[in-house]
């Protein structure tokens, strides 16, 4: 149990570090053409979604995508109007990692580290920034990966809990297990990957590992507000958006449930069942929120001034 609190907090020192030095590299970078590209998506939802979703399904890791754009944010390069639909995108593109399992992030962890660390030897001021805000995002996955390292054991420790809710009358209980075991182990992938070990294990039948998937979306949010929380108001405002977009999508689909898993049904395999729940989910909700992003940023931003007016 002292390891395992002594993991977390170390996982939480190293994820602040890694957030403040991208940010630091990302305020670098105010001049730069990489930030004339971003300001491009400025008034176009439809562009930076699909920038979200590319983005997002490239790294395979929802987690670096919104610790990214809360960096961009926070450090004034990107306006959080302009963010919204970008993180509508890296939603749906955290579906495609389950397609594509095989192909962790954490295998070019190492060459992505001396890449950085090389690019912050240059004497170029652009070139070095990047190689900071690489470093640094780096760093926050690392804290990330720590944090999910101390507390994984706790995900794995009561089998008996799983069936219970494998056959649960009503999908709100493997739901709200999903928001749990994600939020400890901080991977909706892992989670995707559970859930299919659960269905093939004969543990759960569909609708109720598809609830526990949409669980996993709002339980992922926990590293955009920890994110949130250590950057400036704009950055918070990323974290606030991220938590609303899932809790309000799980809200919104929760009594089709039963239809999505009857949609998946035939699929041949536990995890392309699982796979093609949660992207279905997320494009819908995507698709649902879409029209709005204007106005869902200038509601996010009166309501935040107000609860927090003294920041």
């Amino acid at each position: 149990m002292l390891k395992a609190a002594v993991a977390l907090l170390v996982g939480i020192i190293v994820f602040g570090f890694g957030l403040g030095t991208m940010r630091r590299g990302l305020g670098a970078l105010t001049e730069s053409a990489a930030v004339r590209w971003l300001k491009r998506l400025d008034g176009r939802p439809a562009s930076a979604f699909t920038a979200g979703l590319a983005v997002t399904a490239a790294m395979q890791s929802s987690s670096a995508s919104t610790i990214l754009l809360v960096g961009l944010v926070g450090a004034g390069l990107l306006r959080f109007e302009t963010a919204v639909p970008v993180v509508l995108g890296a939603n749906v593109g955290s579906a495609i990692t389950l397609f594509i399992l095989g192909l962790p992030i954490e295998r070019r962890f190492v060459p992505l580290l001396a890449i950085s660390a090389f690019l912050m030897i240059i004497p170029r001021r652009e070139v070095r920034a990047f190689g900071q805000a690489l470093f640094g995002l780096l760093g926050a996955l690392a804290g990330l990966a720590a944090i999910g390292a101390g507390a994984r054991t706790l995900a794995h420790s009561t089998p008996e809990l799983f069936t219970h809710l494998g056959h649960a009358a009503h999908p709100a209980e493997p739901l709200i297990a999903g928001v749990i075991v994600t939020a400890v182990i901080q991977s909706s992938t892992a989670a995707g990957a559970i859930a299919a070990s659960w269905l093939e294990a004969g543990l759960a039948h569909l609708p109720a590992a598809v609830a526990f998937i949409i669980g996993a979306n709002i339980g992922t949010c926990l590293d955009t507000v920890l994110a949130g929380v250590l950057s400036p108001r704009p950055g918070r405002w990323i974290a606030e958006w991220h938590v609303l977009l899932n809790v309000v999508g799980a809200v919104v689909f929760y009594p089709a449930i039963d239809l999505l898993a009857s949609i998946v049904a035939p699929l041949p395999s536990a995890l392309e069942q699982i796979a093609m729940a949660q992207l279905v989910f997320n494009a819908l909700s995507a698709a649902l929120f879409l029209p709005w992003t204007g106005t869902i940023a200038r509601w996010i931003v009166a309501v935040d001034e107000r609860l927090f007016p003294a920041d």
